[in-house]
């Protein structure tokens, strides 16, 4: 059976991941151990800031304009 990877990089991740695995189940207290790995894990993969859609931009004005309360008033009665 063969197994191909899109690239060296995606094989590196791969073996990372498996030797962490192996770390974990192979250690005398696999709960301490999983523990270790996550909070190494926070460290290395940081949220970085997106500059996406709306994030960090002004929103300006939120409430409803003086003509939309009045067609929202029309609409309710």
């Amino acid at each position: 059976m063969r197994t191909y990877f899109g690239s060296l990089q995606q094989k590196s991740r791969m073996d990372a991941l498996v030797d962490a695995i192996r770390d974990v189940v192979d250690a005398d207290d696999p709960h301490k151990k999983l523990d270790e790995v996550i909070e190494m894990a926070k460290k290395l993969f940081l949220l970085r800031d997106s500059t996406k859609y709306m994030n960090g931009k002004d929103l300006g004005r939120l409430e409803p304009t003086p003509s939309l309360k009045c067609r929202t008033e029309d609409c309710m009665d």
